[in-house]
């Protein structure tokens, strides 16, 4: 019977042997298939007919089968017209997904091209959507598979034909995944997609909690990177428009004049809804709501606000966000009237990066707000603090960049030109030459006259700020007007006048092309007299009255003397402390430092370690840190994770070279109050080390036998002879102050505690290694001491710690 059934099915056509119940019949169907379509290929209507059993070649009950019925599918829509596929697109890709990407690797390879077939018929959206779905199967290896083809089609036809939004907004959380083979296929995936649009990849996998490890594996291998990738396959309707070219251009290379298209991170940015998260907010303790928050007369409580605005807009990332539209003009008027009228220049600052952020996430709807916000911006240029002229400068250029620059303001600018405060003056023209250098930028010829009038008189001002600022603002106005024009204000400069005016159009000339501007700083205040200092320190309790040997006059850089002990310097408030930690560390941080909920307390010291690690030793201001460090809950901190994240940070603030007596001060009695802990005391230790490393190991010894002996812990007692005993052999015995350590070791030795004794004795042994004849200053101690200490032989250490100063 099964033979008569054969010799039926064998004298079927190819089609009905392909839609036969038999899988023997199907199978022996696609075989003669593999060799009719090929021969399609200049009549491809007649392969439409297949284009409806699509579907079944990619879902083939029989598994061998389906190896040869997936090539069959990848015959027919190589060779099928984009109009036949069209209707069969989201059958094909699910069925390959469910039945071939768990399938054998060749099923699998036939499959992922059917999909790359696919978007070469123009579906490149229903095709990546399906991928997509299907990379959140619970089958690991299906979503392996989906991550890969979608890797593949980003490679093969790049970042304008797969869309990258949708799946930068779900993959990353791939990395969450608990096999291991999906997060590695998502980390391809995520590489790959750098080579195209580069930064916004990470800003999506940072949006993405405890992934961290996955965002560092990614980054190393963006470093490896070569430029930009470019597009290797093309729809059907480009390849015979590309083969055309090709032939005109007797098969010239194509790539080279094929155009790279900047990639704008504020596609792929976060929307964020600012309005409804700050509407249900409370400020205060009547629980008010953000408006009468911000028109308070408590600045703790505009300050609140601001801090809620900066959690929202997300200011800790570097990544960029939308806002959607909506009825900011309440907000807006609020953050105006802050700037114009508060006297806290903290609040200020915080008010400018709100507006600069804003203006960026809102782009050209904020070109409504633009002119109100920038009548104030300008207004507070007077500011004599650098950080409040700097965030100032940022929002300026921000907010022009949202309105129809200049016209929107010009009247201002030109109020500002005549402002008393020559502060407001130069930098209202450093910000025009800022936003002007542009082409794009046009000066109606309506105003020309008086603005280059008042840009004119600025040179006559005795500020050299203002007058180099007003020539910077002729050179970029020439580039824009008619020679005649500008000549009819420039020809009465006198020769000096001329030569400055030269000199600010060469500058112009050789400016990068991104136009940005390099914002000059302040000088810093001159360093304090050096024989004030000396005699400052001199004065200093508790220091040895031994004079220095004298340096060479040669040398004029100061150093640290061992017998004088660290430099001191003017210590610092609360206020201009958290100041400068803001500025190196942001406020947000700093902040957090300083909150009762211990996680959060953590998470803000976690990220000032990450962020001081950045600096050279040389820019850590140590005293501004330490200061920070001591605010409450500060030094009397219960949680011990937080402890010792405060150690690693003295430890790493404490390499500064300039480390002064004054820093020192604010941390040495926590390390010794902590020397002892379970948890902390190993990196209390290393704090002082680190100390020991720059100010010497004399100084440093000196203090803690001293202090320690007069602690009420016998434990805290213990070890800092044992510190001194650890230290001793790394930092060499150098110019230890032998008459303080035998008054100190004596009072320990006296001891009522053996702890402390035992401790005392491994110090004096360690000592005498070095200084045998101090045997002799211990005879009229108890008889174990002597024998101890008599029966010791002499040795020195090899080992030196190489000290931080040398």
């Amino acid at each position: 019977m099964a033979e008569n059934d054969e010799d039926v099915w064998r004298k079927l056509s190819s089609f009905d042997k392909v839609c036969h119940k038999n899988w023997k019949a199907r199978k022996a169907g696609y075989e003669e298939l593999l060799k009719e379509i090929p021969t399609y290929a200049l009549e491809p209507e007649k392969a439409k007919k297949y284009c409806p059993l699509l579907k079944g070649f990619v879902t083939e009950q029989n598994e061998l089968s389906r190896i040869v019925s997936t090539e069959v599918a990848r015959l027919v829509l190589d060779y099928a017209t984009t109009k036949d596929v069209a209707k069969h697109v989201s059958a094909v890709c699910d069925g390959a997904i469910t039945k071939c990407f768990s399938s054998k690797p060749k099923t699998k390879e036939n499959a992922l091209e059917c999909c790359l077939l696919l978007i070469e018929h123009e579906k490149a959206d229903d095709v990546c959507s399906s991928l997509l779905t299907g990379t959140q199967n619970k089958n690991p290896k299906i979503a392996i598979s989906c991550i890969q083809a979608l890797t593949a089609a980003l490679a093969a036809f790049g970042s304008k034909v797969v869309q990258l939004k949708a799946c930068l907004a779900e993959m990353p959380k791939l990395f969450q995944h608990r096999d291991k083979n999906v997060r590695n296929s998502a980390k391809d995936f995520f590489v790959e997609a750098f080579c195209w649009i580069g930064a916004p990849v990470k800003h999506a996998m940072e949006r993405i909690p405890k992934i961290e490890q996955s965002i560092k594996e990614c980054e190393d291998a963006w470093k490896e990177l070569k430029p930009k990738s470019k597009q290797k396959r093309f729809f059907k309707s480009q390849q015979a428009e590309r083969e055309a070219a090709a032939v005109e251009s007797d098969g010239e290379d194509e790539d080279e004049d094929e155009e790279e298209v900047e990639v704008d991170a504020f596609e792929f940015a976060q929307e964020v809804n600012f309005l409804a998260e700050l509407g249900k907010a409370k400020f205060g303790e009547d629980k008010i709501d953000a408006g009468a928050a911000m028109a308070s007369k408590k600045w703790k409580e505009r300050g609140e606000v601001l801090d809620k605005m900066f959690l929202i807009l997300m200011m800790e990332k570097d990544s960029p966000i939308k806002l959607p539209s909506g009825d900011y003009m309440s907000v807006m008027t609020d953050i105006k009237t802050l700037i114009k009228k508060d006297t806290n220049v903290l609040l200020i600052i915080k008010a400018f990066k709100i507006v600069k952020r804003m203006a960026e996430a809102m782009r050209e709807n904020f070109k409504n707000f633009g002119p109100l916000i920038m009548q104030e911006i300008l207004a507070r240029f007077k500011e004599k603090k650098i950080s409040a002229i700097e965030a100032a400068r940022e929002a300026a250029d921000a907010v022009a960049k949202t309105i129809k620059f200049p016209d929107a303001i010009i009247e201002r600018v030109m109020e500002s030109l005549e402002d008393k405060n020559p502060g407001v003056r130069s930098e209202t023209m450093l910000f025009m030459y800022r936003c002007s250098k542009s082409k794009k930028v046009i000066f109606p010829k309506s105003f020309v006259k008086e603005f280059i009038t008042k840009v004119t008189k600025n040179i006559e001002h005795s500020d050299k700020n203002v007058r180099d600022g007003a020539y910077k603002m002729l050179a970029v106005m020439s580039t824009k007007l008619d020679a005649k024009i500008i000549n009819t204000f420039v020809s009465d400069f006198k020769e000096d006048r001329m030569k400055l005016y030269q000199a600010a159009l060469e500058e112009l000339k050789g400016a990068p092309k991104d136009n940005t501007e390099k914002i000059s700083k302040p000088k810093e205040p001159p360093a304090p007299d050096k024989k004030a200092v000396q005699k400052q320190v001199s004065k200093k309790p508790g220091l040895r009255s031994k004079k220095p040997a004298k340096k060479p006059a040669a040398s004029k850089k100061e150093e640290t003397s061992e017998f004088t002990g660290p430099p001191a310097e003017a210590e610092m408030d609360e206020d201009t402390a958290i100041d400068t930690c803001n500025s190196l560390f942001g406020e947000e941080s700093v902040k957090k430092v300083q909150e009762k909920n211990w996680k959060i307390r953590l998470e803000g010291l976690q990220d000032v370690t990450n962020k001081l690690n950045s600096y050279e030793s040389h820019e850590i201001k140590t005293q501004a840190l330490y200061k920070v460090l001591s605010l409450a809950p500060g030094f009397k901190d219960t949680n011990f994770q937080c402890n010792q994240e405060k150690f690693k940070i003295i430890r790493t603030a404490a390499q500064n070279p300039k480390l002064s007596q004054t820093s020192i001060n604010i941390v040495f009695n926590y390390c010794l109050d902590k020397i002892a802990d379970v948890k902390c005391g190993v990196l209390a230790k290393e704090a002082l080390f680190g100390m020991a490393d720059i100010v010497s190991l004399a100084y440093m010894a000196d203090r803690v036998l001293q202090a320690g002996n007069k602690l009420k812990s016998v434990k805290n007692i213990a070890e800092c002879w044992s510190w001194f005993a650890e230290a001793l052999p790394q930092f060499g015995f150098g110019k230890l102050d032998i008459k303080i350590f035998i008054d100190q070791s004596n009072i320990a030795l006296a001891h009522s505690n053996a702890g402390i004794r035992t401790k005392a004795i491994e110090a004096i042994a360690t000592v005498i290694r070095y200084v045998a004849p101090l045997r002799g200053k211990y005879e009229d101690q108890k008889d174990a001491i002597k024998v101890f200490v008599s029966h010791l032989k002499d040795y020195i250490f090899p080992f030196r710690r190489k000290s931080m100063i040398s």
